[in-house]
């Protein structure tokens, strides 16, 4: 019913420009004229309205509310301590893939914003608008943050993340472990998830 309203309204609006085309200049008054510029504008701008530009963000969610989290509300909604954060931002902040601002345009998000809102988007399962919006971000921007944070925790897991280079060894102290009927009953790769 509304798109046959708008149709409606767009088909009188149209009549109504024709009409006024085709009658002499002589006829009418330049006020007539701007009477209904003014009327055609307001139709058109209902009609047809304008998207708003921006996207609404919170701005300072780091600053003001997230340094106001107490130890217990930080682990509740990030699932790290505080401490944790800190070191992942500080180390982050060091290495080779957080950006340096030296181009130009606007300033690089800090260390601290990329890890903040990579833990949010990681520890609440939220979507890229949802980090966007909340952090104060353009949703590319949310995913290129998020994406960068993610690049530097592979990198740092090839470091702490460490297998052994003898797999016999702990597949026998596995097997030891399986002394119970259960263990026993297992295939050794699953009593080995199960033994840690």
């Amino acid at each position: 019913m509304a798109s046959f309203n708008s149709a409606r309204r767009a088909a009188g609006l149209l009549l109504a420009l024709s009409d006024s085309e085709s009658t002499s200049s002589d006829s009418s008054s330049s006020s007539d004229d701007d009477e209904l510029c003014v009327l055609y504008e307001g139709t058109f701008k209902e009609m047809f309205p304008v998207p708003p530009c921006a996207r609404l963000k919170i701005i300072g969610y780091v600053e003001e509310v997230v340094h106001a989290y107490s130890e217990e509300e930080f682990r509740r909604n990030f699932r790290v301590s505080r401490a944790v954060a800190a070191d992942l931002y500080n180390d982050f902040g060091a290495s080779l893939i957080y950006p340096r601002c030296d181009n130009g345009g606007s300033p690089a998000k800090t260390a601290e914003e990329h890890v903040i809102a990579f833990l949010w988007y990681a520890a609440n399962k939220a979507c890229i608008r949802d980090v966007a919006g909340r952090f104060g971000l353009g949703e590319t921007t949310a995913f290129r943050v998020t994406e960068r944070v993610m690049d530097y925790l592979v990198e740092l897991g090839k470091t702490v993340i460490a297998f052994p280079d003898d797999l016999q060894g702990p597949s026998t102290k596995f097997e030891q472990l399986g002394h119970t009927h259960f263990y026993n009953d297992l295939p050794k790769p699953a009593m080995a998830v199960s033994a840690t």
